[in-house]
Order: structure tokens, then C-alpha cells, then sequence
């Protein structure tokens, strides 16, 4: 399976740390039952790799999965090209925000797919909201407001009307890597 993620931090030890969709890491490891189930039949092998912008294929490793928030963090030894901030807050509604992902696996070595749009607001389960293209490949994808700073993800669309994607907010993103530890300022 494929999704997409950026590099948010570069570690002392110069690996990277990436942001994706939980989803996504669940297909590569065996802990979900349906997973366990599949390896105790047809024994496999998973290998996650990432690819960065020149196509460069990089070894990772899952650090965590939230799978009730959908988060997903992976460690690599690609470099990263810059620390992004994570906000602290989220825009207000109507803002503008900014993604680069690869829907459908649209990507090529040098190229990769950038797309604005508005944030518009966030559900009372948590659910945000942002009008930027999203389809199948768009998970992981994070989102950010205009100083660069992330503000969510997208972790899933409607097939019926891509233009909305939808996924966790700055709040949730926070915790999680609150929870590992990580210094994101």
C-alpha cells in the first residue's frame, strides 16, 4: 500500500521522523487481528520504505501507531530538508492551508503535487475539515497554515466528491507526539 507523509524533524542522529496516517503503518505491521490472521496463513514479510522528493528510496521504521486518532509515526534515515513546526493552535475558518501529497500515487522524481485551499472549521468528534483535493494516496498528507506551520492531516475522503479532505487537527497531532516524547518547537 502506499500513502503519503512529510518529514516534520531531523533527529541528533540525523534520521527523520515522519507523520502519516495510522492506517497506513496498520497494513504494515501484524497487529491488527485481520493482519495476524493473514501472516499465521500466508507467512509475509513487510518492509516499509519511504521515497523523498528526488525518488531516493529510504529503510523506516514504525515508531507509533494511534489508531483512534489515525496517527502514525515513522523513523528513517533520510534527512530531512527542514524542521516544520507544528502550530499551536488551529487557523480560523476560511484560512488558507497548503498540502503536498500524492494522490493516487501521483508523484515523479523532482515533482510532487501541492495543493492550497481553505480550512473550514472542525466537527465535535474532532473531524477538521480542509478543501484541498484528497483520494485515495492523500492520507498522511499534512496539512499547513500559512507560516508553514502544521495544523492536521488528511486521513480520508469521499471518493463521491474529492474535494474535501478530512482528518485530524493540530490539537490531536500534539498529544501524539506528546506522548513519544518528541520536541516539536
Amino acid at each position: 500500500s502506499s500513502g503519503s507523509g512529510m518529514v516534520f524533524s531531523e533527529l541528533e542522529t540525523g534520521e527523520s521522523l515522519i507523520l502519516t496516517a495510522g492506517h497506513f503503518c496498520e497494513t504494515a505491521t501484524t497487529d491488527s487481528p485481520d493482519a495476524y490472521m493473514l501472516s499465521m496463513l500466508f507467512p509475509m514479510e513487510t518492509e516499509l520504505t519511504v521515497t523523498d522528493f528526488y525518488g531516493t528510496v529510504w529503510r523506516a521504521e514504525i515508531i507509533d501507531v494511534d489508531m483512534e486518532k489515525d496517527l502514525c509515526l515513522v523513523k528513517s534515515e533520510m534527512p530531512a530538508f527542514r524542521d516544520i513546526r507544528i502550530a499551536s493552535s488551529m487557523p480560523k475558518i476560511g484560512s488558507e492551508i497548503y498540502t503536498i501529497s500524492a494522490p493516487l500515487s501521483i508523484r515523479s522524481e523532482g515533482a510532487a503535487p501541492h495543493f492550497e485551499g481553505n480550512f473550514s472549521g472542525c466537527d465535535l468528534d474532532g473531524i477538521c475539515f480542509f478543501t484541498t483535493p484528497a483520494i485515495f494516496g492523500s492520507s498522511g498528507s499534512l496539512i499547513l497554515n500559512s507560516r508553514f506551520e502544521v495544523i492536521g492531516m488528511i486521513q480520508m475522503a469521499d471518493p463521491r466528491f474529492p474535494a474535501v479532505g478530512m482528518g485530524v487537527g493540530v490539537k490531536d497531532i500534539r498529544n501524539f507526539l506528546d506522548r513519544n516524547n518528541i520536541d516539536y518547537n
